[in-house]
């Protein structure tokens, strides 16, 4: 049993060096955001954690009455495997490349650096550019408004991109009213319903870690649709992908 104890806390002090190590290289390689402080506070309970229990060869939960041991241990065990389904779905659809003529495509917004593109919505519209290629025909829905410290709506900016590339200004529609994701789907939706009155069929365009949150919300709304993957910043990639389980479980909760 101390043995297992041991092997559980030497695990966790390496978690604990690992994240506040992520830690740094997101501060180094990426704009700074209040969410990346789940790193360092990660690092500190758990390496609290783990070397009061190495100092005093004892389990903290071992200390504990039998039944808010047990109930601790089973919240831990149905937390991790929540985790690892959910995220085993984000990891699946990432990977996704719808490759067939749709009636619409929606590009999901992301940050803006003033007036340009971000490097990730750089690379959705990119992919974007990549599906217009096969498909020149169908109609891009650039969807996204005007957040803080940005000149203009990502709307906007996105189609300024794309008319630059070489897509024919007639074929985008922006939609510049939504502030998240669940907007995204909302906004564009209405659109596509304003236009036409028959059956369609959509490909959504974001990252790859953005891929299952985006499908699961347009589900929610009675939307069917696929998604088309884009690139990813390796750096950034691993916060993301935490960041849409918890997304994802906020979504699935509220549904």
């Amino acid at each position: 049993m101390i043995k297992n104890c041991r092997i559980f806390d030497y695990l966790l002090i390496t978690l604990s060096i690992i994240s506040i190590i992520y830690f740094i290289i997101l501060v180094i390689n990426s704009r700074f955001i209040t969410a990346y402080f789940i790193y360092p506070v990660f690092s500190i309970i758990t390496g609290f954690y783990s070397f009061y229990e190495l100092k005093n060869k004892v389990s903290i939960l071992s200390n504990l009455p039998k039944g808010i041991n047990y109930s601790i241990k089973a919240i831990l065990i149905l937390g991790i495997s929540i985790f690892v389904v959910i995220e085993s779905l984000i990891i699946y659809e990432s990977n996704n490349k719808y490759n067939h003529e749709c009636d619409y495509v929606i590009v999901l917004g992301a940050r803006l650096n003033g007036s340009s593109p971000s490097p990730l919505l750089r690379y959705r519209l990119e992919a974007a550019l990549q599906y217009h290629q096969k498909f020149p025909n169908t109609k891009i829905i650039v969807s996204g408004g005007q957040g803080d410290g940005e000149n203009i709506s990502e709307a906007k900016a996105m189609k300024d991109y794309l008319v630059e590339k070489g897509i024919d200004e007639s074929l985008i529609i922006t939609e510049d009213k939504s502030t998240n994701t669940n907007e995204n789907i909302i906004y564009s939706k209405e659109i596509i319903e304003e236009k036409t009155s028959k059956d369609y069929d959509v490909v959504i365009i974001t990252n790859g870690f953005h891929c299952f949150r985006s499908k699961l919300l347009a589900n929610k709304h009675n939307l069917t649709a696929h998604t088309y993957a884009a690139k990813e910043r390796d750096d950034t990639a691993p916060h993301y992908y935490l960041r849409e389980f918890f997304g994802c479980l906020k979504d699935i909760l509220l549904s």
